[in-house]
Order: C-alpha cells, then sequence, then structure tokens
C-alpha cells in the first residue's frame, strides 16, 4: 500500500512539473526561441570564421613556400610578398616563421652583391629582425636569432660607412645572447661567444694606396737603346772633325781639341 502510495505521489509530482513547464513555455516560449536562435547563429557564425582561418593559413604556408630566393632581384620580391603575408596573418607560428625567414634570406642576399653588401637588404633585415625581438622577445629561438641577426646587420654597416660605433652595436647584440641563460648549451650561444672574441678582426678597416712615385718607377719596364754603326760618309763636315774613321769603317768619336 506505501509503495503505491509512493508511485502515485511520484506521478503528481512529474505532472506537476510538466504543467508548468508548459506554462512557462507558453509565456515565455518566443523569448527561449529567440535564445536558441541566437546561440546557433553564434556557433555558426565562429565555426564559419574559424574555418575560414584556417584556409586562409594554409594558403599563406603554401605561398610561402612557393617563394623563391635565388637571386637578389627575384628575391627582393620576395621578401615584399613574405613581409605581407606575414603582417595579414594572425597566426602567432606563422608571424615567428615569416619574421625569421625574412631577417635570414635579406642578409644572405645582401651579401651575394658585390661588395659592399646591399643597402636596401641589409636595412629590410634590420626590420625583420627588429620586429622579431619585439614580437617574440619571451621565445628563446627568436630571441636568439635576432640579436645575432642584428650583429651582422652592424657588421654589414660598417662595410658600408666605416664607422666604428657599428662595432660596438654589434658587441651588445652578441652579448645579449651570450647573457641569455637559457641560450646557454645551444648553438646560438656559441657562435655568440665565437663572434665576439672575432670582433676586432672582423671589423678592420682596409684600405689600398697607390705605390710610391719610386716604386712605380722600378716596376715600369726600362727602354733598351741599342747602338748603332755608321760609316764615315754619313757623318757631316763638323762633327766629322772630332771623330776618327776606323779601319771596318765605323767612327769613333774623339776629343780634337785635346789632341
Amino acid at each position: 500500500m506505501k509503495a503505491d502510495r509512493r508511485h502515485e505521489l511520484k506521478e503528481n509530482d512529474l505532472a506537476h512539473a510538466l504543467e508548468v513547464a508548459r506554462k512557462y513555455l507558453n509565456e515565455h516560449g518566443g523569448r527561449i526561441g529567440l535564445v536558441v536562435v541566437v546561440v546557433l547563429a553564434v556557433i555558426a557564425v565562429v565555426g564559419i570564421a574559424a574555418r575560414s582561418r584556417a584556409v586562409a593559413l594554409e594558403d599563406a604556408w603554401e605561398r610561402k613556400s612557393n617563394l623563391v630566393f635565388d637571386n637578389v632581384e627575384d628575391g627582393k620580391q620576395s621578401l615584399e610578398t613574405l613581409r605581407k603575408l606575414t603582417d595579414e596573418t594572425a597566426d602567432p607560428g606563422f608571424a615567428l616563421a615569416g619574421l625569421i625567414d625574412q631577417g635570414r634570406h635579406a642578409l644572405r642576399l645582401a651579401q651575394q652583391v658585390n661588395d659592399p653588401p646591399d643597402l636596401e637588404l641589409n636595412e629590410m633585415a634590420h626590420e625583420a629582425f627588429e620586429q622579431l625581438l619585439t614580437r617574440f622577445w619571451e621565445n628563446s629561438l627568436a630571441f636568439g636569432a635576432a640579436h645575432c641577426g642584428l650583429a651582422t646587420v652592424e657588421e654589414n654597416r660598417f662595410a658600408l660607412d666605416g664607422d666604428f660605433v657599428h662595432r660596438e652595436r654589434a658587441r651588445e647584440h652578441l652579448q645579449a645572447v651570450v647573457d641569455n641563460p637559457a641560450l646557454h648549451g645551444l648553438p646560438f650561444h656559441r657562435v655568440a661567444v665565437e663572434r665576439t672574441r672575432a670582433l676586432d678582426k672582423v671589423f678592420t678597416v682596409v684600405r689600398f694606396e697607390s705605390a710610391p712615385p719610386d716604386e712605380e718607377q722600378a716596376k715600369a719596364p726600362s727602354a733598351t737603346v741599342a747602338p748603332v754603326r755608321i760609316s764615315g760618309e754619313q757623318i757631316p763636315p763638323d762633327i766629322l772633325q772630332k771623330v776618327q774613321v776606323q779601319q771596318d769603317g765605323t767612327v769613333e768619336i774623339v776629343d780634337t781639341e785635346q789632341r
């Protein structure tokens, strides 16, 4: 009997709950439906945006992989395209790789030009490494690549203008890598130590001066005058008085006054 009573009470509670829910939906159904529609719309928009970003990122990586840096002319165009891709793509991973590649390729192309390095390419490398350092200074890879790259930029600037201020700036960049504990034991740290030791040799002005006049004359080929043998008949009378004709038909100049 008690079990039947409990079952009856449960049925009454369920019926009561359903009735309450029905009345609530009758009174607020329109508002709830609107909320549901809005939520579904937001979910759809977010999903579409996510898929769109994924497609755009995939396209950016593909375009980046097709860029050509084989020569200076094509390299400058590819660097400009890579810069735009990096600015337009919000993905941090793509930005990190894009900035490192911008600086790396710009430096390599700048040094392919006959001495001195290409100024425009060198400044493109400087801009890329500065952005890399600003945006990803907490990333060890970015920190090491940026400072080592900026040190090379200063070496190229020295080759262009001979100002020793670039040596001290390069030293600061390399020392930042040496002093960063996160880079100890990594290739960046070893390279920075070696480059710091070689700074005085790298930053040396080489001048090619012209040789002294006497040295140039000594190097110049000397002209050799061969002796000429003439007969007495070819000598003018006024000169003949001062010469003596030899038996073989040649002449010898003599001092007639002393004789």
